[in-house]
């Protein structure tokens, strides 16, 4: 049976103000279907073609963290050992 990833995700200060476009951080956790953080997994944060902005890895807690992120709608990839990689779309 194959294992999933689901996303705890966690927008600081993601927002549009007056029509302009600010660049905060974005802040997400990984957990397991036990709801357990998964520690050293890849996330991969591209644009809507697909195109590679930022990768990280998750701390000891499953959180990792992203800087300077424009509030937009990016694609999430992520992949860990022994769970079924993950794609969704966010907005930030």
């Amino acid at each position: 049976m194959h294992r999933f990833l689901h996303f705890v995700l966690i927008l600081l200060c993601a927002s549009l103000t007056a029509g302009a476009q600010t660049n905060d951080d974005l802040v997400i956790k990984i957990t397991g279907n036990d709801k357990h953080p998964l520690p050293n997994t890849t996330v991969e944060l591209l644009d809507k073609d697909s195109v590679l902005v930022k990768v990280s890895i998750c701390d000891s807690l499953g959180i990792v963290r992203f800087g300077n992120v424009a509030a937009k709608t990016f694609v999430l990839r992520t992949n860990c050992t022994g769970y079924q990689p993950s794609v969704i779309l966010i907005d930030a």
